[in-house]
């Protein structure tokens, strides 16, 4: 999958920051943001979900100040952006009330 792929690139990157820098260049974040937010993939399969997150989070490791202020100002300046949150805490219920379903089970 892609989104491995360019998760992989940025955590074995020997220059984090520069190379979380050149995916900032190219707008990933505002990519990231665009699809996690549209309405068209609001019924995206949460293992897709969790790598657009997982991708998200290696461009944030490490404290990147740049990367940092480019989510931040997404997310206060497109409103849409609140249906990343929206979804995120849809998957975090569900998977609790699996997990209360099947804690009886033991």
């Amino acid at each position: 999958m892609l989104l491995k792929v360019l998760t992989s690139i940025l955590e074995e990157a020997p220059e984090k920051e520069e190379m979380q820098n050149e995916f900032e260049k190219y707008n990933a974040i505002g990519m990231i943001i665009l699809i996690l937010s549209s309405t068209k993939h609001e019924n995206m399969v949460d293992e897709l979900y969790l790598h657009f997150l997982i991708l998200s989070s290696a461009l944030l490791e490490g404290g990147n100040k740049k990367i940092q202020n480019s989510f931040y100002n997404f997310f206060t300046t497109f409103p849409k952006s609140e249906l990343i949150f929206q979804k995120l805490y849809s998957i975090i219920n569900n998977y609790t009330e699996l997990l209360k379903l099947h804690s009886g089970d033991i």
